[in-house]
Formats: structure tokens, sequence, C-alpha cells
């Protein structure tokens, strides 16, 4: 009888999916992609508005 281990090279059984790890990694990529988007779009809101010496 041979238990399935996560960190063994080769096994005979297929890793078991768990979605719970995919979904919360969905949500960290989801999260960080809609503050870029949203820094991205706020600092060119800033630079359209704004004429200057500094701008």
């Amino acid at each position: 009888m041979s238990s399935y281990s996560p960190y063994a090279v080769a096994e005979s059984e297929p890793p078991q999916w768990k979605p719970r790890e995919e979904l919360a990694a969905a949500a960290f990529i989801g999260i960080t992609l809609y503050l870029v988007l949203d820094v991205n779009v706020g600092i060119w809101r800033l630079f359209k508005k704004t004429q200057g010496l500094y701008y």
C-alpha cells in the first residue's frame, strides 16, 4: 500500500485537483491586475489633465 506524496518525483498516481489553491491564485492574480489597471488609468488621467513644467 503506497501513499501519495506531493513531493515525490515519480508516482504512479496522478496528482489530484485542488480547486481551493487554484481559486486563491486566480483571485490574487485578478486583484493584482485590477490594481495595475487602476493605477495606470489614474496616472494617465492625471498627466492628460495637467500641463506645466513638471509634467
